[in-house]
């Protein structure tokens, strides 16, 4: 191929002697999409500076991936992989076991269970899916955010948690925010905190993972390459921020221009979910992320780059600083356990927002709670208990959720808000639209739920 094409894709091939493929210098991609099918060795020889050689092909044990300098990294199909220098050659994967990844969407959900597939522990997949999360769900994961992580060890019994969570920059002091109402506050470069979530993924590989790091972070590159779709729910949350906005030239939400041209078209509406959108940018900083660690986010162009905007908000400037970036550390801490019927529950202590739930608001105890009770109590399957529409109470009116023909249990809602009423309750009924992910682990099977109100998904396999 010539120098700089895009990529170079195979959607049907078959060899029966040796199959060779040359990347001209600076290639974006190979990809051998799946439907390949080689019978005998491959050899695959990319350029000097690839980004990417990527396969979802089956390959022989004994493939050669032959990479130019500055390649960064390589991927194939359902294998174990050893990095050799510039050379990836890869062997056949672990016997099958039970394994099983949830998450909020199915790119995420694909891309842990492509990891798992390899070879990969559970932490190895978890780095692969938030990475995929950050691109595909950008309004609720991302590499500038938190995190928290609840680690179980079930050969040892071991159970501990890390703290992941933004901090407020070195200079923040408790009047950091009087005087100014929420949405002044929340739109602005003082609501920024440290990210944490480079750091903490790195630190859980360095204690729980296998596989080496910079292959986790190739399933979500190949996605921000390739494109996707954006989905209904990022669209509908860009759409209702954007209308929040007293006209498009005088912008509070969406005021970066760079992420405004991202999600929104010119005229100041939403781009409609299925649009499909490419973002190199996020490729190459996962990419950098894979050759350099956490530190290629902490202490390099990337932090000088954060702190910049932060520092620049045009609508009131922040002060976190490059050295706020680069003293990040995750903090691991005991988990908060309690006794529920014979059984031990753990979560994630302070500073989160209660031992169930992990970072977000405070419906999401009551769903977590609900989930839980309906496995516990109900003897509910993880589905069903996801399944079951929601009802809370934040010590004011009760919320009762409202039915969603095909994804929630149907049930009479009004009915239930009149008896409620009836006994003094204040009743109101409204979407509750939680993103639910569950795993529960059975003799020597396990069975996930995915929450059907977003994009939940199961992958990986239920058993040997």
């Amino acid at each position: 191929t010539r120098a700089g094409n895009d990529a170079i894709a195979l959607d049907r091939f078959r060899a029966s002697g040796l199959l060779t493929i040359d990347s001209g210098p600076n290639d974006d991609a190979i990809d051998l999409f799946p439907g390949g099918d080689a019978l005998a060795r491959v050899n695959l020889r990319a350029g000097a500076g690839d980004d990417l050689v990527e396969t979802d092909a089956v390959l022989p044990s004994g493939t050669m991936m032959n990479g130019g300098p500055g390649t960064d990294s390589f991927e194939g199909p359902d294998a174990g992989i050893e990095l050799v220098g510039f050379e990836t050659v890869l062997s056949p994967g672990g016997a099958a076991r039970p394994e099983m990844v949830v998450t909020a969407n199915p790119d995420a959900t694909n891309a842990a269970a492509l990891i798992l597939r390899r070879g990969g522990t559970a932490v190895d997949a978890m780095v692969a899916g938030q990475t995929t999360l950050g691109l595909v769900e950008p309004q609720s994961s991302g590499l500038g955010g938190g995190a928290f992580v609840v680690y179980h060890d079930a050969a040892t019994g071991w159970t501990t948690t890390f703290d992941g969570r933004e901090k407020a920059p070195a200079s923040a002091t408790e009047e950091r925010f009087q005087g100014l109402g929420f949405f002044a506050a929340w739109q602005s470069g003082l609501s920024v905190g440290v990210p944490g979530v480079p750091r903490l993924l790195e630190e859980l590989h360095s204690q729980y993972g296998r596989l080496p790091w910079p292959q986790l972070f190739l399933p979500a590159a190949g996605t921000a390459l390739r494109g996707f779709e954006l989905t209904e729910r990022t669209s509908s949350q860009v759409d209702g921020l954007l209308s929040r906005n007293p006209s498009c030239d005088d912008r509070l939400f969406f005021r970066d221009p760079t992420a405004f041209e991202f999600f929104a078209n010119p005229d100041c509406t939403a781009k409609p979910a299925g649009t499909e959108v490419r973002n190199i940018p996020y490729a190459t900083t996962l990419l950098r992320l894979g050759r350099s660690g956490a530190d290629g986010f902490y202490r390099s162009s990337i932090a000088a780059g954060i702190a910049e905007a932060v520092q620049s908000d045009p609508a009131i400037p922040g002060d976190m600083t490059t050295a706020d970036l680069a003293a990040y550390q995750v903090v691991e801490r005991p988990p908060v356990c309690l006794d529920y019927r014979g059984h031990e529950i753990c979560g994630m202590g302070p500073p989160s927002s209660g031992g169930l739930t992990g970072p977000g608001g405070s419906r999401i105890i009551g769903y977590t709670a609900q989930s839980i009770i309906n496995v516990l109590d109900f003897g509910l399957d993880p589905q069903e208990s996801i399944s079951v529409p929601h009802y809370l109470n934040r010590n004011g009116t009760t919320d009762l959720e409202a039915p969603i023909p095909g994804v929630t249990l149907d049930y009479d809602a009004e009915a239930l808000k009149s008896q409620l009423e009836a006994r003094g309750h204040p009743v109101s009924i409204r979407d509750l639209t939680s993103g639910l992910s569950m795993i529960l682990a059975r003799d020597d099977r396990l069975v996930g739920g995915a929450d059907p109100r977003r994009d939940g998904t199961i992958g990986g396999r239920t058993g040997p």
